[in-house]
């Protein structure tokens, strides 16, 4: 009876650390989307032919990415461009841009590529890299090339995303080897539990039966 009832316990134990390794997974999956999601539309944009006024609230790296689709709200600056655009031609746009921070010299912009993004309603990718040194007001220059284009500015979307994913994967990992594991103890216990004894049975009425000899 013992035995029986620790297989029971493993196998409910087991059951329990599945699903919340599952849940865990699931979760932590979601929260690296959302916080992608997230990060795209948190980007500052700017449109092309204007200059925008960026309000940096914190120093450090920034990127500076050509956003072929997507859409412009309310923008701080000398031009009212708004709406949906989306960049139609085979090459990529030809871009011409300067940055003045608040003391009115020039940031000095790298070349940057590698990071891209495609999530809620936008798409681009990074072409230069930046520093901020001091927090306020920047001023950004799209030149007047191309339509069907804006800029985007900010961190990296991918920024932790990866981390949560990994996370994911270990949760669900350790969900299905740990509560599998107890799963397939308590499965062998139960096979090798020994069978119950038989009970003491009464000799019958009238003693022991005779054999026919």
């Amino acid at each position: 009876m013992k035995d029986g009832r620790s297989s029971t316990s493993l196998i409910a134990v087991g059951i329990v650390v599945l699903v919340v390794g599952m849940l865990c997974a699931v979760g932590l999956w979601y929260s690296a989307g959302q916080r992608y999601d997230d990060a795209v539309r948190n980007l500052a944009r700017a449109p092309v032919g204007c200059v925008t006024t960026l309000d940096f609230a914190e120093t450090g790296n920034y990127l500076l990415f050509v956003e072929t689709r997507g859409t412009i709200s309310d923008v701080v600056g000398d031009c009212g461009s708004t709406g949906d655009f989306e960049w139609t031609e085979d090459r990529d746009p030809t871009v011409g841009v300067t940055l003045i921070d608040p003391r009115d010299a020039a940031v000095e912009l790298d070349s940057a590529d590698g990071v891209t993004y495609d999530a809620a309603g936008s798409a681009g990718f990074a072409v230069q890299s930046f520093r901020v040194d001091t927090a306020g007001d920047h001023l950004l220059t799209v030149a007047d090339a191309d339509p069907g284009f804006a800029i985007a500015v900010g961190r990296d979307p991918n920024d932790g995303v990866t981390l949560l994913r990994i996370g994911a994967a270990l949760a669900a990992i350790a969900g299905l080897v740990i509560g599998g594991a107890m799963l397939v103890l308590a499965s062998r216990r139960s096979k090798a539990a020994p069978a119950a004894a038989p009970g003491w049975l009464p000799a019958p009425p009238g003693g022991a039966i005779g054999v026919p000899g």
